[in-house]
């Protein structure tokens, strides 16, 4: 199938319209409307939690294997920020 340049630009412009179509759709929906919400989100600056280096370290080891580099930064981090905020 050989495509034209006017094929390609109609596709294009389908998708963004579809695209600005679904963010107007869900743009009324608030940040605090998520499913296990209650109230508005937490006061800023956020409140310092000191975690465990080793635990850290650990937990991002594992973590590169499941998902690469940023992944098991990310882990490390969060996985004890839920543990201990929730």
């Amino acid at each position: 199938m050989k495509l034209s340049r006017r094929d390609i630009l109609k596709g294009t412009g389908t998708m963004m319209v579809g695209s600005v179509v679904g963010g107007l759709a869900f743009s009324g929906q608030g940040a605090s409307s998520g499913p296990g919400q209650q109230g508005g989100p937490p006061e800023v600056p956020w409140p310092y939690k000191k975690l465990d280096p080793l635990e850290a370290g650990e937990s991002g080891y594992y973590g590169f294997y499941k998902g690469a580099c940023c992944y098991g930064v990310f882990e490390a981090i969060m996985s004890q920020l839920r543990r201990k905020e929730g």
